[in-house]
């Protein structure tokens, strides 16, 4: 049976027998170098998240990013930095058109890979997640059972293999199928982990 744990409060490590893997919505605001600049509402609240990953740091306890959710993470810095470069210069310019700016891709060229020097130079281990044909199969089997979107299917696809827990603030973890173990402070989450019968961790 999966276990959910409620990290909200005091965070204590000895209760988490797994090694962690982030989902992108906990560990993105601690890369993106340009934070200040966006108003983020979330910030604040996610903050309990950034506790839990330098525990874990601290602690030497196993932290894992899947190189999928660095993509993700990349593909999310590329939409704020396509915000902010229209906002910045009054331009209206199309994700497509953005991209093709020589100056930026140099300038994000240049800034993700600070960005992917910090992951791997912080004891986090990228881990590599293979996509088979099958993947999309059980994908599509199981979409009357949950509201996982592929990404979030492939990473609980992933914990479910290597025993792993998610550190996650994201909904659609509690489910029917598939189930892996979860940390967050998401209310709604916890609520709906609880009713999908997950163990608690108390």
């Amino acid at each position: 049976m999966p276990f959910v744990y409620d990290c909200s409060q005091a965070f204590d490590l000895k209760k988490i027998p797994s090694p962690i893997l982030l989902d992108t919505n906990v560990f993105a605001d601690l890369y993106y170098d340009q934070t200040g600049l966006i108003q983020n509402s979330s910030l604040q609240r996610l903050l309990p998240y950034h506790h839990v990953i330098q525990t874990c740091l601290l602690e030497k306890h196993p932290l894992y990013i899947s190189a999928h959710n660095v993509l993700e993470l990349f593909h999310l810095f590329l939409r704020r930095d396509h915000y902010l470069y229209n906002k910045t210069n009054g331009q209206n310019y199309s994700p497509k058109a953005y991209r093709a700016i020589a100056s930026e891709k140099q300038a994000r060229a240049s800034r993700y890979q600070l960005i992917l020097n910090q992951i791997r130079s912080s004891g986090i281990q990228i881990i590599g997640l293979s996509v088979e044909e099958q993947s999309v199969n059980d994908f599509v089997q199981s979409l009357d059972q949950n509201t996982m979107d592929t990404n979030d299917f492939l990473l609980t696809n992933l914990a479910l293999e290597k025993d792993y827990a998610v550190l996650t603030d994201d909904c659609d973890y509690a489910a029917n199928h598939p189930q892996c173990n979860i940390i967050t402070i998401n209310p709604s989450l916890l609520s709906a982990a609880r009713n999908f019968h997950y163990h608690i961790v108390a």
